[in-house]
């Protein structure tokens, strides 16, 4: 099994990166675990992030309570998955760790231990590789 650990102040340097960043549409959180707005009008919030080195991939884990109602309507999902990966995990990525190729996202209702599963919470995954300067849907 990868090893998989947190950075505890990662979560506040994500939040000061997050100000740096152009959002591209995206309501800036002013620290980490504050509500961010994507695209489609979702909230989110940021609920941490696990950088796996052996398989080099990052993992950004947000709680967005009102998921099921976004469920109804999959291209908008996309467009908010596209952009917190493009405005959020891919900076954040190439910043701390340079030369990772591969960023998973998750968004759920509520929190849930990292490799369990709720049967409460529902929860969705995307995986993006890192192209350039930009996220391209990956196989995950």
């Amino acid at each position: 099994m990868p090893r998989a650990y947190r950075h505890p102040a990662l979560l506040a340097a994500s939040a000061a990166a997050w100000l740096a960043l152009s959002v591209g549409g995206l309501a800036r959180a002013g620290d980490a675990g504050d509500i961010m707005t994507l695209p489609s009008g979702l909230s989110a919030s940021l609920q941490d992030i696990i950088w796996d080195e052996d398989d080099r991939i990052a993992r950004f884990r947000f709680i967005a309570p009102d998921l099921p109602a976004a469920l109804d309507a999959p291209a908008l999902l996309e467009d908010d998955l596209m952009a917190l990966c493009d405005a959020f995990a891919a900076p954040l990525t190439r910043a701390l760790q340079p030369g990772w190729g591969q960023v998973v996202l998750s968004l759920a209702t509520a929190p849930v231990a990292f490799g369990h599963d709720d049967p409460a919470v529902t929860q969705v995954f995307e995986g993006f590789d890192l192209d350039g300067r930009d996220c391209a849907w990956g196989a995950f």
